[in-house]
């Protein structure tokens, strides 16, 4: 019975299978704008940039991220805009791999830097936020095409609440 703990964990990590991730992996998307934001300002979508070197640990990745997304809109009085760097880690989770897909998790802590511009309003700052979400990527040879859905909610400029979702298209390389 003593050996029980030490066979389940060798089970747990097996079943994760073998967590080689990508050391560095690269992506863009949509983002789609929620919340007040989108309800006091309207953005419309943007693109999100995504780069992350990637650390595993057994059938974990620790993921440090550098991310950017630019949102320009219309208002009354001129255009305005809203600069957003982040800077995160995150942890991710790596299922079993069936074939050439592999299925994971993902959530985290990001600050960002902000610029917010407005008719009414030049605003920046760092802000902090979190973010959730979950993904597929694919074995082809080398190359691990990835799609991931991310959920993400910052503190942002003028008391606004930046909550936003991304849809990401990307490739890990090395």
């Amino acid at each position: 019975m003593r050996k029980a703990p030490f066979v389940l964990a060798f089970l747990l990590l097996n079943l994760a299978g073998p967590a080689r991730a990508q050391l560095l992996t690269v992506g863009a998307g949509p983002a789609f704008p929620g919340g007040d934001f989108n309800a006091e300002l309207s953005p419309g979508n943007a693109l999100l940039l995504s780069a992350r070197a990637n650390v595993s640990l057994f059938f974990l990745s620790l993921q440090f991220e550098l991310a950017h997304s630019n949102w320009d809109w219309e208002e009354a009085g001129g255009e305005s805009s809203l600069d957003v760097w982040q800077p995160a880690v995150n942890l991710a989770f790596r299922f079993i791999r069936v074939g050439p897909v592999r299925p994971y998790v993902l959530a985290g802590v990001l600050g960002s830097s902000q610029k917010l511009t407005t008719a009414t309003t030049e605003d920046s700052g760092v802000h902090f936020g979190y973010q959730a979400g979950a993904g597929v990527d694919f074995k082809l040879g080398p190359l691990k095409p990835f799609v991931e859905f991310r959920w993400i909610q910052l503190d942002g400029a003028e008391d606004l609440n930046v909550k936003y979702t991304a849809l990401l298209f990307g490739l890990g390389i090395f």
